[in-house]
């Protein structure tokens, strides 16, 4: 997904659809889409508990390869819609430089799930994603947007994303709620060229970006969790970390002390609460019998959502083959 927002700033969330479309986290991050796209308001079922959904005896088998396949081809896809941005800003006589490829497939991820190896070596991986995060390439066309003149810079974004006048869409997403996107401007008419509806790309590609993160969060709350929750916090408190709710908030803690401490004492102080943690998680078989159970949430989902996932599948496969043309230079 292409990286500003209609105001030319970075769109830190748009961005992390590109980014992080590899993995597919425990925890979902709305996704706010560029071009405008923005969640109003939460998801309808947001007062549920995990509890109370009716959930399978068993997972489906291969659920998770199930989940992670809704993403597949994304890479192909993020990539045409650039260049389809592209050609739009320069016919309309602007330069638009196009988001780096990532072809990376993707797979479902755990944030908690850590060995004592890993812990030894790296904590949480907190270093090299700091180390990574400064030395990004800056943003080429934010860089440009703020060496144009105010009137110029106005016409890049109206070109861009159809500006303030273009007429806002909205749509509800299940497990999301609503959605809304601005239909003009170079963005609206690649999505449209490539998924075929604005309408459909908006509701059906924020419904596959979050699904898997939404399924894992109803998980965490299921009483089997928050129990298996409460012995690891017990457990860490054992080890001198008290007050952790679970494993997601002790890389929290570690993150939180590269803000308190120079960068060889953070890490050290993060290798030492990975170590604790995987040493938890070791004693309690945390990871597999967390995945258990969102593998019985993901299940549900995935059947609840019948629907949804045959229009996901539909949705991408014809996109897919649009894609190709665009890559190639058919389209």
């Amino acid at each position: 997904m292409s990286r500003l927002n209609p105001e030319g700033r970075a769109a830190g969330s748009g961005r992390a659809v590109r980014s992080r479309r590899a993995v597919l986290g425990v925890l979902a991050t709305v996704i706010v889409l560029q071009g405008g796209t923005a969640a109003c308001g939460g998801p309808a079922a947001e007062k549920d508990t995990g509890a109370s959904w009716e959930l399978p005896r068993r997972p489906d088998p291969g659920v998770r390869d199930a989940v992670a396949g809704l993403m597949d081809g994304i890479g192909a896809r993020s990539s045409a819609e650039e260049e389809l941005i592209r050609q739009c800003m320069a016919e309309r006589g602007f330069r638009y430089v196009k988001a780096p490829d990532d072809t990376a497939p993707v797979k479902m991820s755990a944030d908690y799930a850590i060995s004592p190896d890993e812990a030894e070596e790296r904590g949480y991986g907190l270093r090299a994603q700091m180390k990574s995060a400064a030395n990004a390439p800056r943003d080429a066309n934010n860089d440009a947007l703020r060496a144009l003149p105010t009137s110029q810079r106005e016409k890049w974004q109206n070109a861009f994303s159809g500006g303030r006048e273009a007429p806002m869409m909205k749509v509800s997403v299940p497990e999301v709620g609503q959605m809304q996107t601005r239909d003009g401007g170079c963005v609206a008419k690649a999505r449209k060229q490539l998924y075929g509806s604005l309408e459909q790309f908006l509701k059906l590609v924020t419904f596959q970006g979050n699904f898997a993160g939404q399924m894992q969060q109803r998980a965490a709350r299921d009483p089997r969790v928050t129990a298996l929750d409460k012995r690891w916090s017990t457990c860490m408190k054992n080890h001198g970390y008290a007050g952790l709710a679970g494993p997601s908030k002790a890389a929290v803690r570690a993150g939180d002390t590269y803000k308190e401490r120079g960068p060889q004492a953070a890490f050290t102080f993060e290798t030492a609460i990975a170590g604790a943690d995987a040493t938890c998680q070791e004693r309690l078989s945390y990871a597999p019998r967390r995945r258990l159970v969102e593998d019985l949430y993901l299940t549900a989902g995935m059947h609840k959502y019948e629907a949804e996932v045959t229009a996901v599948r539909e949705l991408n496969r014809d996109a897919q083959e649009r894609a190709r043309r665009v890559l190639s230079g058919r389209d």
